[in-house]
């Protein structure tokens, strides 16, 4: 009972220490997943150069992603459409309302992962930006390899280190390589992740996973799993209730002091990156003269009673 009472007094400590804060990274598939294009993928003829027969983004996928088909020794992709986003052909969806929502909490609180070229990265960024929608990440992996895109996702885990992350994604082995990354890598202890099945720009009923790190479980020695066990009952049995009570006081110090150390300075940057600029500190000074201006008419409205008290 006081392992329990222990446990249930650390949880409600940290049970509002995420609430209402940024600590998320999201990452976007563009094709068929942000935007919907008319590009397509070209397969050629390697010696002749000319094209024999085309794929749209989602076709790709499912064809030359699953393995259901391969070129032929004499044919190569062509992916030349794009290496450019056209804004008058493109078109944004559903998904890409979320990926706003985002980047509310920042430039670095999301991330563009396409499978397109290196010379896409520009396009993007301007298409966006054109959107109101500005990003620092925006990542071009140029193949259509999954592990490609999973390993990118483990590297967003290494470098912005959230609680939560979020990844939206139109192709199935691509979901999948990500979710077999996570389950087996130790850069996501402590990380929970959802991936999201989207199909032509909107999320699926179905097809949604959370996932997290499982580290592999090494089989248990019986002998120091008794000794465990019988240690642990010796040490509860020989704490009174005043030792209980100066634990869990030390435990609140604690878990309060890691709190204030962690959560102050995040809190204080973020307000600082928010409230940078003319137009909050007008908001700011607006408020403010408000009040006191509200401060001074309640004042006068009530001057009969605090002008007696001082007489």
């Amino acid at each position: 009972m006081r392992k329990i009472k222990i446990k249930k007094m650390i949880k409600e400590a940290y049970v509002d220490a995420s609430k209402g804060d940024c600590d998320v990274f999201a990452v976007f598939d563009f094709d068929e997943t942000i935007a919907i294009t008319d590009a397509s993928v070209h397969v050629i003829d390697v010696k002749s150069g000319k094209r024999k027969r085309s794929f749209t983004p989602d076709e790709y996928a499912v064809k030359f992603g699953t393995g259901e088909e391969v070129l032929a020794d004499t044919e190569q992709f062509d992916y030349s459409e794009f290496d450019d986003v056209d804004p008058d052909t493109t078109q944004t969806t559903e998904v890409f309302e979320i990926l706003k929502n985002v980047v509310e909490c920042g430039v670095t609180a999301a991330a563009i992962l396409t499978a397109r070229g290196a010379d896409a990265r520009d396009g993007i960024k301007d298409f966006l930006s054109k959107l109101n929608v500005d990003l620092q990440v925006i990542d071009a992996v140029s193949s259509s390899s999954p592990a490609a895109k999973s390993e990118k996702f483990r590297g967003y885990a290494r470098q912005f280190n959230p609680s939560t992350m979020h990844f939206y994604e139109d192709s199935d082995p691509n979901r999948k390589a990500v979710e077999d990354m996570v389950r087996k890598s130790p850069e996501f202890e402590g990380i929970t992740v959802f991936i999201h099945n989207v199909k032509q720009g909107k999320k699926q009923s179905a097809g949604h996973v959370s996932v997290t790190y499982e580290p592999q479980q090494e089989p248990e020695n019986s002998v120091l799993k008794e000794a465990r066990e019988k240690t642990a009952d010796l040490i509860l049995e020989t704490l009174t209730d005043t030792d209980v009570r100066r634990i869990e006081g030390i435990a609140r110090r604690e878990i309060r002091e890691f709190l204030r150390q962690n959560l102050e300075g995040k809190v204080t940057a973020f307000v600082q990156k928010e409230l940078k600029g003319k137009d909050n500190e007008k908001v700011i000074r607006s408020i403010a003269a408000k009040v006191i201006v509200d401060l001074y008419r309640a004042l006068w409205v009530k001057r009969s009673f605090w002008e007696q008290d001082i007489k």
